[in-house]
């Protein structure tokens, strides 16, 4: 879907629903890529007609006023600031905002902009950060930390071509550095040209063995190709050289799973319980333990009850299930009414993702 056809979208949703703040800011942000920006200014103040308190729609207007040097730009990030607690991470990104923005208006560096763009990416405007680090590109065009920081924001958009052109740039100014590689590998990987991805990460092992998302990834993809034994050991490597990341713990547990190893899986889930429910998988990890629970066929009623609040919700789990869902596809050997239980609650956890 091309641009245009994105706005018309949009502008049709608008049309059905005149209150929908959330299609005005997407148009917004469209408009915004597109550097039409006094489009891009109506659309944010729709939204915030609509909903006063929409943050996000507050930042994105008072970047423009910040790009158009209107020192009014300090009103309005302040006021998105104080819709939020002071002791939230929002808070103080959004304090820097102001900060780095000041700094700006009066003498520029690319630090300052690749900083703005840092707290930007933390408060998921994505293409008010790509701005940023091109604009401290355009003032250092030898700035790696600021390629790197725009291919990391172009992977969040899905647009991996360009991410992988950042990295590579990002590789050229800086080649002993294992994060160039290991980020343009997510990139390939994203883009399904898994051997090349596995190439870059294994670039970045020889740059730097210690590098434990490197071992991850590794075995995230060799999970996702079926390659189970490949994906233990490299998921071994990264729990050894980080054994409180959840992420991996979690993603071990998942592998457990997809191997018929329901009790090593429950045992990883368990271990490290304290680790895993003070993070955001902490959902993840419930849902996998239901899974186990509805094969062992042990008293589910706690986790589906949590699963369904979860629904209820719409909690995100920041968690792509398509290896669990092969996993069901082509395990034959549970009987149909553990099948039907486990597709409902997979079904649940995917529209969660």
């Amino acid at each position: 879907m091309n641009f245009q056809d994105k706005i018309d979208q949009l502008t049709q949703q608008i049309t059905d629903d005149p209150d929908n703040d959330e299609a005005y800011f997407k148009r917004g942000e469209l408009y915004f890529r597109q550097k039409a920006y006094d489009k891009a200014q109506k659309d944010y103040e729709k939204a915030l007609q609509i909903n006063p308190e929409y943050s996000l729609a507050l930042l994105a207007q008072g970047y423009i006023l910040a790009l158009k040097k209107d020192t009014s730009f300090i009103s309005v990030f302040e006021t998105a600031k104080s819709f939020f607690s002071p002791s939230t991470d929002e808070y103080g990104w959004i304090g820097r905002i102001v900060q780095e923005s000041q700094n700006i208006l009066e003498n520029a560096t690319p630090s300052d902009y690749n900083e703005r763009g840092i707290k930007f990416s933390d408060m998921g405007l994505m293409w008010q950060a790509i701005e940023d680090y091109s604009l401290a590109i355009k003032e250092d065009s030898s700035y790696d930390y600021a390629y790197y920081n725009r291919g990391l924001a172009y992977n969040e958009v899905e647009e991996y071509q360009l991410a992988i052109e950042d990295f590579t740039k990002t590789i050229e100014l800086d080649p002993d550095d294992s994060w160039g590689y290991n980020d343009r590998g997510n990139s390939y990987n994203y883009l399904k040209q898994y051997n090349k991805a596995l190439v870059d990460y294994k670039s970045g092992l020889e740059r730097d063995s210690e590098n434990s998302s490197l071992y991850n990834n590794i075995a995230d993809l060799y999970f996702g190709l079926g390659e189970f034994e490949q994906a233990v050991h490299y998921f071994e490597e990264a729990v050894k050289r980080k054994p409180q990341e959840a992420t991996y713990l979690t993603n071990f547990a998942e592998l457990y799973i997809c191997m018929h190893q329901y009790i090593q899986a429950l045992e990883m889930l368990n271990k490290h319980e304290s680790v895993i429910k003070d993070s955001m998988y902490a959902l993840v990890a419930d849902i996998l333990r239901l899974l186990i629970y509805t094969i062992q066929q042990q008293d589910t009623y706690t986790l589906e009850q949590q699963l369904i609040v979860a629904k209820e919700k719409q909690v995100e789990t920041h968690w792509n299930f398509d290896n669990l869902m092969r996993w069901w596809e082509n395990n034959q050997a549970l009987d149909e009414n553990t099948r039907t239980k486990i597709k409902e609650y997979l079904d649940i956890a995917k529209s969660l993702e």
